[in-house]
């Protein structure tokens, strides 16, 4: 969406991929109220469906985009 959603689509362009070539999910299932960055304890409650659907797709790449993405796979 936005901006955001503009940019992945000219990377993913630039890497001859589309959105229909791959699966994009987030840490949280929603945004935390007024868009604020979301708390710790919010993360931990969601991860676990996030490795879910990481163990269920079985990708054979990950790339986190945003700081708390990266955060949690570099941890």
């Amino acid at each position: 969406m936005g901006k955001a959603g503009k940019n992945l689509d000219e990377m993913l362009t630039k890497i001859n991929l589309s959105l229909d070539d791959v699966y994009i999910c987030n840490i949280l299932k929603y945004r935390p109220p007024e868009n604020r960055n979301p708390l710790p304890d919010e993360i931990k409650k969601h991860t676990h469906y996030l490795l879910k659907q990481i163990e269920i797709i079985k990708p054979k790449v990950i790339c986190s985009l945003g700081n708390y993405a990266t955060k949690f796979f570099l941890s």
